[in-house]
């Protein structure tokens, strides 16, 4: 691995089926496709790129077992190739001929930090540092830009927020570290350690938040579940988080939860298949359902 690359989740990426494990952040500007059963390498990418790869990303797959496979690196473009998930390689023109991609996706000036892709869309979603994000066709046509919700209040947030999430403390803010699409048309980020936004195809934004100020002044309704108790449910009537905790001692209001600096990231995403939930998993040890 490159000594440069902080590894995230968004450096790997699984089939699937579970079968094979994608890899990216080599020194040789590649990534590498291993098969999970014997952990051999099946091959290693060379080509689409100038650069360091820094992101991956990809799609359902369809009945033949082929899905899109997305790359993003340091020079900025976003590749976007075709995996066979049965055979565990990249389409070529030819068994000999060396892998090339399918199109390349331009746009982008910094280095890539995020990708999604659909299928069915027949959309690439990405991110890169300095808080630009995209929206392209899979045939490599640019539609949108989403426009990045920052606030002066943002550049007051201490260096330590972004500690040990893969933005450097001279990164910026709103820089995008996941993507998530939902086949209902949204689209959600997280900008720097704790915000979300939400957004349509139309790139038009509908909602954002941000974790730290909320867990900051404990709003929240919390539930908390002692080990091995039943599942429990709660809403609340203010549109604020809810908070599952399997810890039954400490509320979500309580200084601690966050720490003496303040430095609470969000560690985990999803979107229910309903679109109608976002699950957050943050470094405090909490899930937010939002």
């Amino acid at each position: 691995m490159d000594p440069s690359v902080r590894l995230s989740a968004n450096n790997f990426v699984v089939t699937a089926d579970g079968r094979a494990i994608v890899a990216c952040g080599y020194c040789d500007y590649s990534f590498r496709i291993f098969a999970v059963s014997t952990g051999q390498c099946m091959q290693s990418v060379i080509g689409g790129h100038q650069d360091v790869v820094t992101c991956l990303g990809h799609s359902e797959s369809n009945a033949t077992g082929h899905c899109y496979l997305a790359s993003g690196g340091r020079d900025g473009l976003v590749c976007l190739w075709i995996l066979n998930t049965k055979t565990l390689s990249l389409f070529s023109e030819s068994p000999a001929a060396m892998p090339m991609p399918h199109v390349t996706l331009v746009g982008h000036q910094n280095s890539l930090q995020c990708i999604g892709v659909s299928a069915e869309l027949g959309l690439v979603f990405s991110g890169s540092e300095g808080g630009v994000c995209l929206l392209h066709t899979t045939q490599g046509e640019l539609l949108r830009r989403f426009e990045v919700p920052q606030t002066t209040a943002d550049r007051l947030r201490p260096c330590s927020v972004f500690n040990g999430v893969g933005v450097s403390t001279a990164g910026f803010w709103g820089s995008p570290m996941r993507v998530l699409a939902s086949r209902h048309g949204y689209v959600i980020f997280q900008l720097g350690a704790a915000k979300i936004a939400v957004f349509t195809l139309n790139a038009r934004l509908l909602a954002v938040t941000d974790l730290y100020r909320q867990i900051q002044v404990g709003s929240g309704t919390s539930v908390n579940q002692a080990p091995g108790s039943p599942a429990s449910s709660s809403s609340s009537s203010n549109a604020s988080p809810l908070v599952v905790s399997p810890n039954q001692t400490r509320a979500t209001t309580d200084s601690s939860t966050v720490g003496e600096d303040g430095s609470y990231a969000i560690t985990a995403l999803t979107v229910t298949r309903c679109a109608s939930f976002i699950c957050v998993g943050g470094n405090d040890g909490l899930v937010s359902i939002l």
